[in-house]
């Protein structure tokens, strides 16, 4: 059994680049969370930043939609720097 808080393999993905934590993610728009049991959009250990270095290269999220799921609408953890642009969040239970 593997217990550890990453997921089993992901230090070993060859990339050719390094770590797909710290890729280069660019943007992420236009799209929607409904109802879900959980979070409608989770983001964990997302460190794009410690790569780059560069306030101007930071992963954009555009004009998210999150509603009426049963936690959070949108989660972000262990994320060093990120932007959030336009979107809706609305009768989420957190």
């Amino acid at each position: 059994m593997y217990i550890d808080w990453r997921t089993l393999g992901e230090d070993n993905i060859d990339t050719g680049k390094g770590n797909l934590r710290r890729l280069e993610m660019k943007s992420f728009k236009d799209n929607k969370a409904h109802a879900n049991t959980w979070q409608g959009f989770s983001i964990y250990d997302f460190e794009q930043f410690l790569t780059l270095r560069d306030y101007a290269r930071v992963p954009l999220f555009e004009n998210l939609s999150s509603y009426r799921n049963r936690e959070h609408g949108i989660y972000a953890s262990n994320v060093h720097t990120a932007q959030f642009i336009g979107g809706l969040v609305a009768d989420n239970q957190w």
